[in-house]
């Protein structure tokens, strides 16, 4: 297989491969966030980055960084934890605009990072060129899309809150109830 087909199968399997962890494994994250403890959504970095690291084994010639073991592993934690920003950020997207009526574009959306921080490392330029693009291009949206809905929460803070709640330990407001009456 060459480079270049290499790497555009490459592409597609972590897209694939990360809806279908974030669908299976992603309701850690929701009970993270629900309970207030970060040790439930532990799991999920550790799935998305050994997933990226299986694909990086089975077509190491599409990037430098999954030729060998060490740099593979490096090139599967960046993929992994940035794919799962990107995560966070197409969520907080959505929220903030407040689009509730599209959940599956949502969770098809959300498998996007993942081969965009992989095109960026690929190794022929023109995937790395257009990956950066694209993922500029998106970001931008994912701004201004709850701006021009003329929403209240911008996505920057949606973004905060998604993951202060998941990944920063709260104490849940104790509720009392009194009985006596």
């Amino acid at each position: 297989m060459n480079i270049t087909r290499a790497s555009w199968v490459q592409l597609a399997s972590l897209w694939g491969a990360a809806v279908l962890v974030l669908v299976t494994a992603g309701w850690l994250l929701l009970l993270a966030g629900f309970f207030g403890s970060p040790l439930l959504a532990a799991p999920v970095p550790f799935v998305l980055v050994g997933t990226a690291y299986g694909l990086g084994s089975a077509f190491p010639s599409a990037s430098r960084l999954t030729e060998n073991n060490g740099s593979r592993l490096l090139w599967a934690c960046l993929v992994g934890l940035l794919g799962l920003a990107g995560t966070f950020f197409v969520f907080a997207a959505f929220d903030a605009a407040d689009i509730d009526h599209l959940p599956w574009v949502a969770i098809i959306l959300c498998g996007l990072p993942y081969p965009l921080v992989a095109g960026i490392l690929a190794t022929p330029w023109p995937f790395r060129a257009g990956a950066a693009a694209l993922t500029a291009a998106l970001i931008v949206f994912g701004v201004w899309l709850p701006v021009s809905r003329d929403k209240p929460a911008s996505t920057g803070d949606r973004f905060a809150e998604m993951v202060h709640d998941v990944f920063i330990p709260h104490k849940a407001k104790q509720i009392k109830f009194d009985f006596r009456s």
